[in-house]
């Protein structure tokens, strides 16, 4: 298969999904603090305004996740919208492939869990299925595992492939905190750090040969950091990558397929709506409410909100804004918050419907690394790897160079 050929799904997914993001622009780019400021509901097409004061509390759960099978029947813009998002969002439609290794009951190779929470266990376990079945099929020498943090995964990986790995993290302690991780290890294994931000990494002594980079949750710019590290390195021959924290990219869009057809970068607002989780169908925290009511109040007095307010938490409005107006120095005229109560139903509504777009713009950035490794003939395939209940951002780019990997998917 040609570069063409392999590029030819990714693109009519990314038509679709800069068509939807383009249509609901004005709903994707307002923050939630911004709500009542810029009047968003009035903004909303009027179907859709309709449709969602429909909506009882428990069945915005389903909206935030695009399931328009559980909405109204009535609901038919709705039902039709979640439809269209759905298809076009990967974690939805499963455009990604799931690795034939996990169709199986074999045990991972034996590893130290101490420490681990539960969702940490299930990536690292996850992943080292994933990487067992690389390694097994393109025979790796050596290991970089990139934002090693406490050595979770990394020292994992020294253990079950029983190849040596370099940890690099920009952090010292945690670096101190993943060596000594080793001492509880259940096997034999090789396992160093370097303290130093990756961008000004080159080598260690202990890379050798074909070598695997893992990236678990790459914060930011990390990831394309990672993702052209991958490509400017020779012995790098395969690649394990899953990114977080999509508000932090400066760099987007990396490949020319996305750059052709977006106009320009993703705001920072909608990248931060990326990092949501709304498959976990929960409601929105009651605070986010308080927090668009405050910046409206604020905006009146043409008053910024300039001071942070984290610990700020109330049970009702009234203390919340009270206590706000105590830290910012700013008196707010209580009796103004009253007409705000009744509209906290709508501030649900209209924060479900955004929520509900999260998994196109990830599944867009995700397209963006995917398309960039191709295009420069790199193999990649974008694979759910976690439950995306447990991990949200449950998607790793596998990519690799040369040789064929035909036991790796199905």
């Amino acid at each position: 298969m040609n570069s063409s050929d392999c590029l030819e799904s990714p693109r009519v997914l990314i038509d679709e999904i800069i068509s939807l993001l383009s249509e609901h622009s004005t709903l994707i780019e307002t923050h939630a603090n911004e709500f009542f400021i810029d009047a968003l509901l009035e903004k909303v097409p009027e179907e859709l305004r309709h449709e969602i004061e429909l909506l009882s509390d428990e069945q915005l759960i389903p909206l935030a996740a695009a399931d328009g099978s559980h909405l109204p029947t009535e609901c038919v813009a709705l039902r039709h919208l979640c439809d269209r998002i759905a298809a076009a969002s990967a974690v939805h439609n499963r455009h990604a492939i799931v690795p034939a290794c996990f169709s199986d009951s074999s045990e991972v190779p034996c590893y130290s869990e101490l420490g681990m929470s539960d969702k940490k266990r299930h990536e690292v376990t996850s992943l080292l299925h994933l990487a067992g079945s690389m390694h097994q099929n393109l025979n790796f020498d050596s290991v970089l595992d990139v934002g090693t943090g406490k050595g979770y995964l990394g020292v994992s990986l020294a253990e079950a492939l029983q190849l040596p790995v370099c940890g690099v993290d920009s952090d010292p302690k945690r670096c101190q905190a993943a060596e000594r991780r080793t001492k509880s290890a259940k096997a034999e294994c090789t396992f160093s750090t370097v303290a130093a931000p990756f961008g000004t990494f080159t080598t260690h002594d202990d890379l050798t040969g074909r070598v695997l980079i893992t990236a678990l949750h790459a914060c930011g710019e990390l990831s394309p950091s990672v993702l052209r590290f991958f490509l400017d390195n020779p012995a790098c021959q395969g690649l394990l990558l899953t990114g977080c924290c999509y508000n932090l990219l400066d760099s987007f869009p990396l490949s020319e397929t996305v750059g052709r057809k977006t106009s320009g970068s993703l705001s920072r607002t909608a990248r931060m709506l990326a990092c949501q989780s709304p498959l976990r169908r929960q409601l929105p925290a009651e605070s986010l409410f308080f927090r668009a009511v405050l910046q409206t109040l604020a905006h009146a007095k043409q008053t910024p909100v300039t001071k942070r307010l984290k610990g700020l938490h109330s049970r009702c409005l009234d203390d919340y804004i009270a206590e706000a107006s105590r830290r910012l120095n700013v008196g707010f005229d209580l009796e103004a918050i009253q007409p705000w109560k009744d509209k906290q139903a709508v501030f649900y509504r209209l924060l479900q419907l955004r929520n509900a777009f999260a998994p196109l713009i990830e599944t867009l950035v995700q397209m963006d690394w995917l398309c960039f490794l191709r295009e420069r003939g790199v193999r990649a395939q974008l694979i759910q790897v976690f439950d995306p209940v447990v991990s949200p951002r449950c998607f790793v780019i596998a990519a690799w160079k040369a040789r064929d990997l035909k036991e790796i998917v199905k």
